[in-house]
């Protein structure tokens, strides 16, 4: 039988998961009490809170409100963060912050934006954290950016024969 808190407890997730714009979860364990207060007190900055929920009772909450995809994120010790209103700055302090302490035990695992599953790659280094300077976070494959590299100049390759003949000949790339 479930306990009043564990009630109340479950309705309070389903409130949060149903208007988050973004959940991303956390591994958290390790972490001392006052780098926690400043993750905490930088996601705020951006609008996010940090939350610490039990699986079981995320899975639950998830199912009520035919979110199952919030109850992927259930894996281990885990905290959430999450924001209502955007989803780009909690994703990008999360990334500052560690950024900032590389030796920080908190590791994103995984995320729910916009009600869509998506890895821990595109939450720190991807889709959500391109800046004005596009910084290449170490969390994108080699492989993958030399492939996107070849298109590109593939892709430069056939513009330039594209365009009409000088009278001294194109710039070969």
């Amino acid at each position: 039988m479930p306990t009043e808190r564990k009630v109340a407890q479950v309705a309070e997730l389903r409130e949060l998961i149903r208007d988050a714009q973004i959940a991303i979860s956390t591994a958290y364990q390790g972490i001392s009490v006052s780098d926690q207060v400043e993750l905490r007190r930088q996601l705020n900055a951006a609008g996010a809170e940090m939350r610490v929920v039990k699986n079981t009772l995320l899975r639950i909450a998830a199912k009520d409100e035919g979110l199952d995809v919030f109850g992927e994120l259930a894996q281990g010790a885990t905290a959430l963060v999450l924001s209502r209103d955007d989803i780009v700055a909690p994703a990008r302090a999360l990334s500052g912050y560690l950024r900032e302490n590389p030796t920080s035990p908190v590791e994103v695992r995984s995320a729910v934006v916009e009600g869509e599953l998506v890895d821990a790659a595109y939450v720190r280094g991807g889709s959500l954290n391109v800046s004005s300077t596009f910084e290449i976070d170490n969390t994108i494959d080699p492989a993958e950016t030399r492939k996107l590299v070849v298109a590109a100049f593939k892709l430069l390759r056939s513009k330039r024969e594209e365009l009409p003949k000088r009278k001294h000949g194109n710039v070969p790339l």
